[in-house]
């Protein structure tokens, strides 16, 4: 299952986001899954649940939308961060 790798990838970008902004927990995670990429939403969401399940993103909410194309992006994190409002960061790419 490839899909694994992205879910490494992705956690490791998102944990070089909050890490980049202080001490942040991270809220939501949101990805684009494009169609024409072979990989399987579900597949992705249970390789990010199994990778995160000890780690600090166990809390993070995941939302994948399947969109045109064969990217899986990663267009949105949503961080808290002590002391001030939700914070949104991040624009990177993984693909196959």
């Amino acid at each position: 299952m490839h899909e694994f790798a992205v879910a490494e990838d992705l956690v490791e970008e998102v944990l070089c986001l909050a890490r980049a902004d202080g001490p942040a927990a991270v809220r939501e995670i949101h990805v684009s899954l494009g169609a024409d990429s072979g990989f399987s939403a579900d597949a992705l969401r249970l390789a990010f649940e199994v990778i995160t399940a000890v780690s600090p993103l166990r809390h993070a909410a995941l939302t994948i939308a399947e969109v045109p194309g064969s990217q899986v992006v990663l267009q949105r994190v949503v961080l808290d961060v002590p002391d001030r409002p939700p914070a949104e960061t991040g624009v990177a790419a993984a693909g196959p």
